[in-house]
């Protein structure tokens, strides 16, 4: 069975699951949250909007049969930040991006020090602070994002393949500031972070040619 056969199948039987399952049955929460997550991976697979809808309209489902301190509740915000996201980067709606945010906050709310996904949390975080900036020209949504990418990269220890993309996103975002308030720290960060993305990257990164044209413009 392939991939997406056998995404299809999980995601019917879960939908069956979740109709005859009552909403006091514990394990109500566990259909609801896998069945959001199968319809956000076939999302990915697929590119079909309305597995998208469906992945929030279920993850929001489980949120709400999720009480505080419950251990699933990081990765349903985690899940909800990412649907939103990914629905804004399709259709441009700005109210996608602020349930985006306001889901990410919610999950580093959750997010215990030393989680290993808190770095990846914050990176996520950045990026949609960013979107915003570039959506609304307010700057301090730009501030919002170094901030929380460079708390990432101080959380991601060299080697960490995701440490790359972290320092590309942090050079930008200076850059982006740099272009609004021709404040010249901002430049001179935007090259460190550049050239140290550029370090760290092996000869044969396929990354490492677009760190370098970066450096280069």
């Amino acid at each position: 069975m392939g991939v997406l056969s056998a995404l299809d199948e999980a995601i019917k039987n879960g939908q069956q699951a979740v109709l005859v399952t009552p909403d006091e049955d514990p394990e109500k929460l566990r259909m609801l949250t896998n069945l959001g997550a199968s319809f956000q991976k076939r999302f990915e697979c697929k590119g079909v909007l309305t597995d998208l809808e469906e992945a929030i309209k279920t993850l929001q489902q489980a949120m709400s049969l999720t009480p505080d301190g419950h251990p699933v509740k990081l990765l349903i915000l985690v899940n909800l930040g990412t649907c939103f996201q990914n629905r804004f980067e399709r259709t441009g709606v700005l109210s996608d991006l602020e349930e985006a945010i306001k889901n990410e906050q919610q999950a580093m709310l959750v997010t215990p020090n030393g989680h290993p996904n808190k770095p990846l949390i914050l990176s996520q975080l950045a990026i949609g602070f960013r979107l915003r900036f570039e959506r609304t020209g307010v700057l301090n949504d730009m501030e919002e994002s170094i901030k929380n990418i460079q708390q990432a990269l101080l959380l991601t220890p060299d080697g960490y393949s995701t440490k790359l993309g972290m320092l590309n996103d942090l050079e930008n975002s200076f850059y982006r500031r740099f272009e609004r308030t021709m404040v010249l720290s901002d430049l001179e960060e935007a090259i460190k972070n550049g050239q140290q993305a550029v370090s760290l990257s092996p000869d044969g990164h396929p990354s490492k040619r677009g760190y370098l044209s970066n450096l280069g413009e």
